[in-house]
This record gives C-alpha cells, structure tokens and sequence, in this order.
C-alpha cells in the first residue's frame, strides 16, 4: 500500500518506512478552524507513545491554535520520568507560516507559555513545524536596542520567569525542586521528578520561530543534568528575543547549523534560563541577516564558544563571551556603522578569555567611509588571516598611561583593507629591508641600514597623547565634540580613545570598561567632531589619546635602528 504524507487523507494506526504513523486529525485536530487544537494534539502524541512502537506523529499542512503547550514524555508511577522517542511535524521545511511554496504546518500559540515540550527525550525528532508565539517583539534595530528587562513581560506579552520562560520548544522544564511559583501554570502536575537525568540526541530540523522570546530553551529547570546532543538545524528564526537559551553546564555537545535568523536581541544566551551559566552549543553556516543586538551572552567556566563558517550582518555587538576560550573560524561580521539612531557599543566584543579569529573578515561594509575601531575585549587577542575594514582593532582600553592592554593583540598576514596593506607578515626565513609605508605591529624580522638582522619588539599600536578636554555629547545626533588646543593634531577618520572608564547596562547586569571615545569626523574651526560614540559615554573633562597602526615612513630604503624602536638583535 502506499501512502501519501501529503494530502489529509487519514493515515494513523498505518506503518510507514518503519515507522507507526498517528494522524492529529484522527485525534479531533482541525487544521485552520481558529479553535483551540491543543488537547488534541496531545491526545495523538499520548496514543503514539503509549503504542510502544517507533512513532511519528503525522500533522497536516494548516494552522493549529494552542491555548496550551503540547508535551513529549513517559511519566512513570514513581513520578519520574522515562525515556521516550517519538517524531511529531509535517512533510514540508518551514520558512514562514504564509509561505506559497508547500503548504506547512503552524502551531500558533494564544498565549505566552510553551509550544512544545520534552522531558527525558532520546532520539526524537521536531520537523518541519512552524511555531508562531504571541509575543509583540519589534524588528526596528532602535527598540530592539533599547528594549527595557524590567518591563520586557507586559509590553511583549511574554513571561520572563528563567524557570519557567515563554518559548516555542523547551527541554526538560520539570523537576520537583522548581518552586511553585517558577513552575509553567497549568503543568503543576508535572513537577514530580527527582531524578537528574534528562534529554539527549534531540534533532530539531527544517522548523521557523517568530514572535517568542526563546525559540529554543534548553533546561531552564536547572536541576535537570543532560540536555546535550541538541541539534537545531536548517531552521529559520525572526523577530524573537533570543533564539537559543541554554540553562546548565551539562548541556554539553549541542550544535546549530545552517540557520537562518532576523531581528533578535540575542541569538545564543547562557544567562538567561536555569542557573545562569549555560554551556554554548557550537555554530557552523549560520547567516544572521537582520539587526541583532548580541550575538552571544555567555558566562561559563565549562567549556568555550566556537563559531565556524558564519556571517553576522547588521549587528550591534558580538556580545558577552565569559567561558575558557572564544573562536572563529572563516566568518564574517558586518556591524552597523554609526548614525544618529543609535549609540554605538562600548565593545565589540567582551570576553574574560583568549580569543581568536582566523580566517574571517570584519568590516563595518561601506567601503571604508567607516573608520570605527573595534575593541574585542580580551586578555589575549589573536587575529590570523583574513581582513579588517575600519579603524584600529585593540584588546581592551587604554587602562594605564601606556595603555598596555590595550596591546594585546597578535596580527598574523592580515589585511588592513582601508590602508592596502597586510599587517602582521612575519619575515623569519628573508629579513625584509624595504619597509617605507609599511604596518609593523611586532614579530618582523628586518634588514637595519648598519646590516644587522633585527626582531622587531616595538608595541603593537601607536599612541599620542594630545590634550585634556570636556567633551559635550550630542545625544540627537549621537555624536561627541570639544574644543581643541590645536586643530592641526587631528584629522578626519583618526581614532580617539580616553583612559576613563565608563559604566553602562548591559543585559541585567552593569558592566565598566575603557572604552573608545570614536573616530574624528569633523573639523570645524577649533571645534571637533567625533563619531560613533558609544553608549554610556557622559559630558566631562577626559583626556583624549590618537590610537593608530605603527606605519615606519620618511626611509629610502632600509630602515635605521632608531626608526625600528624597540628591537632585539638576531646573533650572528
């Protein structure tokens, strides 16, 4: 017999590749009759389960109103909870619930709860469903930039709770230890749990989340150990607050791959469920296309963040990355360029870690009309290969009057795009002796006039000191300006940073760091003008220090001692 998945026809209690299909129909689902269908459908999950045969629960192509979350589990007589396996969804990959091309299944969600549920999940399979929340986020980069924590729940219609967060999947909520006022109303009867072990080897796949404030959710209880093996793939994620949430240590060995995501404050958090220091999956051909505020909010001492193969367009910030380790591999990252929307971020990126980017391009994407520099804050930074468009790319702020930290940076064979030139070659094997107008960041192995062979030891970045000033901030235009002793000593695109730290909000902690003060974009008599000035910056007196690349110039050909600097001589 042959059946075909793609019509309505009737097909539960039939076998299929092995496989025992239940229909939701049979159950008394109704696809678009804008009536509630969660009872139903949790009727065809109950029966597949209980059939003791490997399932799937078979959805039609319509939509599915859900007053309540639908909930994939064996609960035994104990209380705890068994293993189970089961695959639910429809036939065709999901991209948006109107979507022309194939008809799709939607479950659209009434109310701000859970769409879908697993406890002690092994081996199950979430495909192909498009899980539309009743949250009211915005995509206009400004209010996802400013969106206020404190009142988050009633002006997005969404509860917040780390125990119990609205989302679209969550995975092993229950445990008994959950207070009662944490626990998802409604499943107080669920709470019975006391055992530690929960999901693995879950496959989420071909599915599109819109309007939650987590798509994914993984053990908000923070009792639950597991929730590892997770693997979100070939989903599509818009206008959501974050798209992954992970809540504990353990949830370790979970991935996202080939995602497509839109206007998100957060695509992957660790802070926000559970106990608050949630392991990162790792991420591979993930394409952010739309504004996103973070990146990453992560804060393990578990494990590390690892990115591959990804491109991050439109974004304000990397985030927060405060476990063993931050890498990128072959990526590309497109922050918005200053205007007069938006403050720009006091970091790009602010680990507690070493951190690495091999292979990638950073740029701000308009053809060097941007020289913004990037503060990727971190004890030891490491960019090998690849581009950077823009300004400067320090390590930290200037912290004391040499502004050590903020040389911790390591340039292997990178090219400064806005200078054409590559930064960082290392020249071990063949001392170079023409060097005019080249970036010496440290490491190089050069010709002197006198014939020595010398190791280049200077610091990586150039500063100077120029004056003390009051800057005034114009919060309209989102610029900063002040008035200059002598003009003469700056020039447009050069890059400004102060020794004063500043404190700002970040997420529902405050953070301080030294920051950048922007990039000179006017001149205007003895007035002048900065851009992109970062949030948290007041009025006040600072002083104010040019940051630029070490460029050796004014040499015919080999260059003397006292223009390489610092050095070490190579022994004959």
């Amino acid at each position: 017999m042959i059946i075909s998945l793609l019509s309505n026809c009737v097909v539960s209690k039939k076998e299929l590749n092995n496989q025992f299909i239940v229909n939701i129909v049979e159950f008394g689902a109704i696809p678009n009759d804008s009536q509630d269908n969660s009872d139903a459908i949790q009727m065809a999950i109950d029966f597949a389960i209980k059939s003791k045969k490997s399932s799937r629960v078979f959805c039609p192509p319509g939509v599915y109103i859900l007053n309540k979350g639908l909930i994939i589990s064996r609960i035994q007589e104990n209380g705890e909870y068994g293993f189970v396996t089961l695959t639910i969804g429809g036939n065709v990959a999901t991209y948006s619930g109107d979507q022309n091309i194939g008809k799709v299944v939607v479950f659209k969600m009434n109310r701000p709860t859970f769409g879908l549920a697993l406890q002690s999940a092994r081996n199950c399979v979430i495909e192909n469903i498009v899980f539309e929340g009743c949250a009211k986020f915005s995509n206009e980069p400004k209010e996802i930039l400013n969106l206020d924590i404190a009142t988050i729940d009633k002006k997005y219609n969404i509860i917040n709770n780390p125990f119990s967060p609205s989302c679209a999947i969550v995975i092993d909520p229950f445990h008994k230890n959950i207070l009662t006022r944490d626990r998802y109303k409604d499943h107080e009867s669920k709470y019975t749990n006391l055992s530690t072990g929960g999901s693995s080897m879950v496959l989420i796949k071909g599915c599109s989340f819109i309007q939650h404030y987590i798509s994914i959710a993984n053990n908000p209880s923070a009792n639950v150990q597991n929730g590892d093996n997770i693997r979100a793939e070939n989903c599509h994620v818009s206008t959501c607050h974050t798209f992954w949430s992970t809540g504990q240590t353990q949830s370790r060995g979970n991935s996202i791959e080939n995602v497509y995501a839109l206007f998100l404050n957060t695509f992957v958090s660790g802070t926000q469920i559970g106990s608050g220091n949630g392991t990162p999956p790792s991420i591979s051909n993930v394409n952010l296309a739309g504004f996103c505020k973070q990146v990453f909010d992560i804060q393990t001492g578990f494990s590390g963040l690892n990115v591959y193969r990804s491109y991050f367009e439109s974004i304000w910030s990397l985030g927060l990355s405060r476990g063993l380790s931050t890498s990128f591999d072959q990526c590309q990252f497109s922050f918005v360029a200053p205007n007069h929307d938006i403050f720009m971020p006091p970091f790009q990126l602010y680990t507690s870690n070493s951190t690495s980017f091999r292979d990638c391009n950073i740029q701000y994407f308009n053809n060097c009309n941007t020289p913004m520099p990037y503060l990727f804050r971190s004890l030891e930074l490491l960019i090998s290969g690849g581009s950077v468009e823009g300004g400067v790319v320090v390590a930290d702020g200037i912290t004391n009057a040499g502004g050590d930290d903020l040389h911790k940076v390591t340039l292997q064979n990178v090219f400064i795009k806005c200078k054409g030139k590559v930064a960082g070659k290392k020249s071990s094997e063949k001392p170079v002796s023409n060097i005019r107008n080249e970036i010496i960041m440290g490491g190089e192995a050069i010709l002197s006039s006198d014939g020595d062979v010398l190791i280049n030891q200077g610091s990586t970045y150039t500063i100077e000191f120029t004056e003390n000033s009051a800057l005034t901030i114009d919060r309209q235009l989102k610029t900063l300006s002040f008035l200059a002793i002598d003009t003469e000593k700056y020039k447009i695109g050069d890059n400004l940073f102060s020794d004063k730290s500043v404190t700002f909000p970040m997420n529902e902690t405050f953070l301080t760091i030294n920051t950048y003060l922007g990039f000179v974009s006017g001149i205007k008599e003895n007035k002048v003008i900065v851009s992109g000035v970062p949030m948290g910056l007041m009025d006040g007196p600072y002083k104010i220090y040019k940051v630029s690349y070490p460029i050796i110039q004014n040499i015919n050909s080999t260059p003397t001692k006292s223009q390489i600097g610092q050095y070490k001589k190579v022994k004959e």
